[in-house]
């Protein structure tokens, strides 16, 4: 656990240095939670980040559970990257929902956790928010 926290940090840092932006302080403060999130994280579960500027805390995560090549991780805020300064769920697959705008990733995390137990779907909804 602590390895995988030092790398999402050192990938952070390292990220932002390369693309001269991105709001460290947001995603360092949640380097702990995404980690907790991805030890107990399940197949049908989704994360919504609501504070889609601490982006780089999920890039990190996916770069290390190896679904974003760490060469990506390099090109973060560069025109075509997959990789913009907030969450793209049309770049991604492992991005559940596009936010941005704080405040609008708690809302759709409850209708998809109500849509889940209305159609009975196997699953958790986790929605980190700041």
């Amino acid at each position: 656990m602590i390895d995988k926290i030092k790398r999402m940090r050192e990938l952070i840092i390292d990220a932002a240095y390369a693309a001269k932006h991105g709001h460290m302080p947001s995603a360092l403060s949640m380097v702990e939670i995404m980690v907790a999130y991805s030890d107990v994280e399940e197949e049908n579960d989704v994360l919504v980040l609501s504070k889609g500027h601490g982006c780089l805390a999920l890039y990190s995560l996916l770069v290390i559970q190896g679904h974003v090549p760490e060469s990506e991780l390099f090109n973060f805020g560069r025109s075509g990257s997959r990789l913009g300064g907030h969450p793209d769920r049309n770049k991604l697959d492992k991005i559940y929902a596009s936010t941005g705008a704080l405040g609008h990733g708690f809302p759709i995390a409850v209708g998809a956790a109500m849509a889940r137990k209305i159609l009975k779907k196997d699953g958790r909804v986790f929605c980190i928010i700041g």
